[in-house]
């Protein structure tokens, strides 16, 4: 439980507790029960959630223009689909066993991480909102040493922002942290741990630059340089994914060969780099990547806006 639980009794925070018990039930489920409950979860929301399935189809449109419209149908139904079950794997992520979990994992490139921590330096393992992102960040605790994860806090729901500290840090056992603290970050690199950290949305503050993604200039934060390049660390890239054969769902890890020249590649050249590993990675499973969030929201001076 959150160390300060007490101070989230009004009753304005109710409905988050509720939906945290709720979520709590769902992780007691057998996970064939989950995995269906989650279809229905995402069932609902392609049919109710008309403002964001607007998004997904523009995104799409965007991204994959060679799509007929039944094949960008079929795909934005698949996508929800998606969206349903990852928030049932979230569950998951919080309170499943290890040996439950790492029973339905296959790891690859187990011999990159190897060769990061052989490195002596701190790892920043740099994913992206492919797949079950949050099974993801618990999963690659087995392998990668004092892995702490990152949080976008909800300045707006504080009791959402110390849920997902507490939650993230439970599992890996080192304190989760917030995306704002950038030299909390910095000091833990420096020390030789593991970060994982996601940063493909479209975030308003910070610094960033334009950098394709799909076709399009595309808003992307300068932190992932700053990062790794101030504390030497190495960038360990990294994404999970949903793999549904003959009504069996297990899952991926893939990690890819260490980014070991970031202290001395600028900023534009590792955004450019990361964008296109994200862009390969969507393109490879397209219905599990996140897109349901604006990522073209953010234009250049005198460009439009594209939704």
């Amino acid at each position: 439980m959150i160390p300060n639980w007490r101070s989230y009794l009004a009753p304005k925070h109710w409905t988050t507790w509720l939906v945290v018990g709720l979520f709590k039930l769902i992780s007691w489920l057998p996970f064939r029960w989950q995995m269906s409950l989650g279809k229905l979860i995402g069932a609902i929301a392609h049919r109710t959630m008309k403002s964001r399935r607007k998004i997904v189809e523009r995104n799409l449109e965007i991204c994959f223009p060679a799509l007929d419209a039944s094949e960008q149908a079929e795909l934005v139904k698949q996508h929800f689909d998606h969206l349903g079950k990852m928030l049932v794997e979230t569950c998951l992520a919080w309170w499943a066993s290890d040996q439950f979990l790492y029973s339905k994992t296959t790891f690859h490139g187990v011999e990159h991480v190897q060769t990061a921590i052989d490195s002596g330096k701190g790892i920043l393992c740099l994913t992206a909102h492919m797949g079950p992102i949050d099974l993801g960040g618990r999963l690659i605790t087995r392998d990668c040493p004092r892995a702490a994860a990152s949080y976008r806090p909800d300045l707006k729901r504080p009791l959402i922002t110390d849920w997902l500290h507490y939650a993230r840090t439970n599992y890996s056992g080192i304190s989760a942290l917030s995306r704002d603290d950038i030299k909390g970050m910095l000091r833990h690199l420096k020390a030789g741990n593991t970060l994982w950290y996601g940063p493909d949305q479209d975030i308003i503050g910070g610094s960033y630059v334009f950098v394709p993604f799909f076709g399009q200039q595309t808003n992307t934060t300068m932190a992932i340089s700053k990062l790794a390049g101030r504390t030497d660390s190495v960038i360990l890239p990294y994404h999970a994914i949903r793999k549904e054969e003959n009504g069996d769902i297990r899952y991926e890890i893939h990690f890819e060969a260490p980014w070991t020249d970031a202290k001395t590649s600028d900023e534009l050249t590792i955004a450019t780099r990361y964008n296109a590993m994200v862009e390969r990675w969507a393109t490879a499973n397209p219905a599990q990547y996140y897109w349901v969030h604006k990522r073209f929201k953010t234009r250049p001076e005198g460009e439009s806006s594209l939704y």
